[in-house]
C-alpha cells in the first residue's frame, strides 16, 4: 500500500468520524479544532495517489466527471442558502471541480 493511499484512507476515515461526533453533539469537536483539516488532507493525499495512477486507459473518467459535477451542483445548490449572492458562483465552481481535477491529473499524462 503507498503512503499516499493510506493517508487518503486515515484523513478520510477521521474526517467522517469526526464529523459524525460533531453532527451527534454540535461543538464536540468544532470548539477544539477544525474538523474540515482532515478534509483538507484527504484531498491533497487522494490527488496526489491519484496521480500515481494513469487516467489515460479509463473509459469511466468523464462520465464519473458528469455525474459527480451535477451531484455537486445539486448539493452546493440546495444546501447553499445562506450564500446569498454567491450561491450561483459557487455552484458553478461546484459543477467544474471534477473537470478541474481530471485536468490537473492528467497534466503530466
Amino acid at each position: 500500500m503507498s503512503t499516499y493511499k493510506l493517508g487518503y484512507l486515515v484523513a478520510s476515515i477521521s474526517y467522517v468520524i469526526f464529523l459524525t461526533l460533531d453532527w451527534l453533539r454540535p461543538g464536540f469537536v468544532s470548539n477544539v479544532f477544525s474538523p474540515h483539516l482532515f478534509l483538507f488532507a484527504a484531498i491533497v493525499f487522494g490527488v496526489l495517489w491519484a496521480r500515481q495512477q494513469s487516467l489515460s486507459n479509463r473509459g469511466f473518467v468523464w462520465p464519473f466527471a458528469i455525474v459527480a459535477g451535477l451531484l455537486l451542483t445539486l448539493f452546493t445548490w440546495t444546501e447553499g442558502r445562506e450564500l446569498g449572492d454567491m450561491r450561483i458562483l459557487v455552484t458553478f465552481v461546484a459543477f467544474l471541480l471534477p473537470w478541474i481535477m481530471i485536468k490537473l491529473l492528467k497534466a503530466d499524462d
